[in-house]
Parts: C-alpha cells; structure tokens; sequence
C-alpha cells in the first residue's frame, strides 16, 4: 500500500502535516508530523513529501537498532519508536526525505499509512482530513495505474524528451 499524492490537488494547506501530527502526538505541530510540504512559489506547486514504502528500503537496511521493518503482507515499513536510538542513520540513506528527525522526542518520524493507529481498521487520517481529496492510500497496481497517467499527462503538456546520444 502506498499514499499516493496528486499534486494537481494540493493546495498547500497543511492539514495532513497537522493531522499527521496530531495522531503521533496529540498536539498541532508541524515539526512532529511524518509529512512535510515543500511550497514552490515560483511555479505555484505544493510538494507532500513523505514515506514512499519502498520495495526494498535501504532505511530497514541502515537501521541498527531494529527499529525499522518492511511488513510482508502489506508491504507498509513500521517504524517502532520504542527500539530507535535517534542515530538518524534511516533519514541519511532514504533517497526520497521521506523519513525526518525529530528532535524535540529524540527518535526519527515516518509514515507507516497509519497502521500503528490505536483505531482498527487502520483509516490513514491525511487521506480522511485532506479538504482537496489530493491524497489517497492505494495498492501497487493502482499506483503504477496513476504514475503512467501523470507521466503521459507530463509527455502532452512539456514534450518528449529528445536525446542527443544516438
């Protein structure tokens, strides 16, 4: 399962990152939440960045302390805070900034589609708050569905690219 972002809809407003962090922690703060939006003024586009649940995290790998792990069946990467010793060896070697630090709890902070919810079944609460719809929990078929949507979206609206290597 992923969540899978459309950034046509994002406007920028915040409410995952506060909802995000409202869930670890039951206050409104944005350092506290897993998920971080990045503005781009210039070209008008709000950027979600958070967990991709790799296929094959190299955060799981570079985590020493045995505080990260990839759940078989539903392919969400857990994070247990209890076991993290804060070395931030998972937020150096995730390529996607999808895991942060938080320094005011001493332990990294990521994603896990809100499966560690105290609330069964596990409902992602970005997806159930966001006002603009932009964010949804998919499987893997669908995700791959949705990218080559966006990437033919992309093809129509810049052009292909063209090498110059032949």
């Amino acid at each position: 399962m992923y969540l899978y972002i459309d950034y046509d809809k994002c406007r920028g407003c915040k409410t995952c990152v506060i909802v995000c962090s409202y869930r670890w922690n039951k206050v409104f703060s944005e350092t506290l939440s897993a998920i971080c939006v990045i503005k781009n003024e210039k070209k008008g586009k709000n950027f979600p960045i958070v967990c991709q649940q790799c296929s094959k995290p190299l955060c799981v790998d570079a985590c020493l302390s045995g505080a990260l792990k990839k759940d078989k069946q539903t392919g969400i990467v857990l994070h247990f805070q209890d076991k993290c010793v804060g070395c931030k060896m998972c937020v150096i070697s995730c390529p996607f900034g999808g895991i942060g630090y938080v320094a005011e709890v001493g332990v990294a902070r990521k994603c896990d589609l809100c499966s560690s919810f105290d609330v069964q079944p596990a409902v992602a609460q970005c997806e159930k708050m966001c006002p603009y719809k932009a964010i949804k929990v998919i499987t893997e078929d669908k995700i791959t569905s949705e990218i080559k949507k966006n990437v033919e979206k992309f093809l129509q609206q810049f052009g292909t690219y063209r090498s110059i290597v032949r």
